[in-house]
């Protein structure tokens, strides 16, 4: 059967891979061949939108590109698109019956992936999409760990997953996913670019999934991740600023899908607030060793504004990332459903507290300033008699 690197034309692709890249120039280069390395009886083309990285990202891309021009198109914008509009442009290019997602810093590992579930799709019309399981690898730790989902399978080969029930277990994953290209009809780019959101888009058209039992693909977790790189506000609004998409696809009001969705966004959700709590605990601890620390000739005042200036622009930052899940939510079916009602107050609760938090901290360091600088005078009291 032949590699995807050894075809000689690609006018008409049975397979389009769309891959989205940006900064993945120590991780791009393994993306794209596990692309090549495919062994499949029918055409397949790769479209990649490098998105002007900062790194030479830009630079793999084209040498690839230029080596395999039967295989590859590279789209090179000549200004950053942002992730949302990358996906859209590249998905628009994708020209193939199936099309297939892949991120540049995450790779396939089973060389007959996309014939296996191309024949399983062509076999069964009844499924709009095919996904399977996979590994994840933490660059910073440097091993690998199971994708968790022994258990939802219990020994199945595969398991059909419907627009009822895709969340619950939640088992479809961007790097895994083979799905018709008539599915994109009426999609928008916050559908493709937020995974839930598309998978919700795909399966409220009438037919269902299937996920193999079958680890063929790695996911990549490091700090330049599209998803694991984003920190507080920033993955607070990549996340929720997709919710409002979801209300309008059929059936999200009924409450399962709705219901399922607001479980993932309090997981999601309380993974963030302990973050923001650790960092709290981190930045007073750290306040207090510079308190400390400080030389006899400290000028008050000075340490005062700086600090104030970090904690006021920490507290407007945490702030806007709980109104934002909140207001989300909101947008989610006006707060119906006991789950959604409890999240929303919480997180409302929280940009309260947050907002709070320059007072309160301020009110700490001040008085920790006033003890030092009170111990100071003592001291020189004490060495002037």
């Amino acid at each position: 059967m032949p590699r995807v690197s050894d075809q000689t034309s690609c006018a008409q692709p049975k397979v389009s891979v769309a891959m989205v890249t940006y900064n993945h120039e120590k991780f791009i280069a393994q993306a794209i061949e596990s692309v090549l390395m495919q062994e499949a009886d029918f055409p397949v083309e790769l479209v990649i939108g490098e998105d002007c990285s900062t790194d030479a990202t830009r630079s793999v891309v084209q040498q690839y590109a230029a080596r395999y021009p039967n295989a590859i198109r590279a789209l090179l914008p000549d200004h950053n698109l942002g992730a949302c509009e990358n996906g859209r442009a590249v998905t628009e290019e994708c020209h193939g019956e199936y099309i297939a997602f892949l991120e540049g810093d995450d790779y396939w590992t089973d060389r007959r992936k996309l014939q296996i579930q191309v024949e399983l799709l062509d076999k069964e019309p009844s499924f709009i999409l095919c996904a399977h399981r996979f590994r994840i690898f933490d660059e910073a730790a440097n091993v690998f760990h199971d994708d968790g989902r022994e258990g939802v399978f219990q020994r199945r080969s595969r398991m059909v997953t419907t627009y009822q029930n895709f969340l619950d277990p939640y088992v479809i994953s961007t790097l895994t996913l083979l799905f018709r290209r008539e599915g994109l009809r009426g999609v928008s780019s916050k559908h493709t670019a937020r995974d839930i959101v598309f998978w919700s888009h795909l399966l409220s058209q009438g037919r269902d999934g299937v996920v193999l039992n079958r680890v063929m693909a790695v996911y990549r977790q490091h700090a330049g991740g599209m998803w694991s790189g984003l920190h507080g506000q920033a993955s607070a609004e990549f996340l929720f600023e997709g919710a409002a998409a979801i209300v309008s696809l059929q059936g999200f009001a009924s409450g399962s899908v709705r219901d399922a969705y607001s479980r993932r966004a309090h997981q999601v959700s309380s993974g963030w607030i302990s973050k923001i709590g650790k960092s709290l605990v981190g930045l007073a601890e750290h306040t207090d060793r510079v308190i400390k620390g400080l030389p006899a000739e400290y000028r008050p005042g000075t340490l005062d504004r700086a600090f104030h200036r970090s904690v006021c622009t920490l507290s407007v930052a945490l702030t806007k990332l709980f109104w934002l899940q909140a207001n989300s939510l909101r947008w989610m079916g006006g707060g119906r459903g006991p789950s959604l009602r409890w999240l929303r107050l919480r997180c409302r609760q929280l940009a309260w507290l947050v907002a709070l938090t320059p007072v309160l901290l301020l009110h700490g360091v001040e008085r920790l300033l006033r003890l030092l600088r009170r111990r100071e005078e003592n001291v020189c009291a004490k060495a002037h008699k």
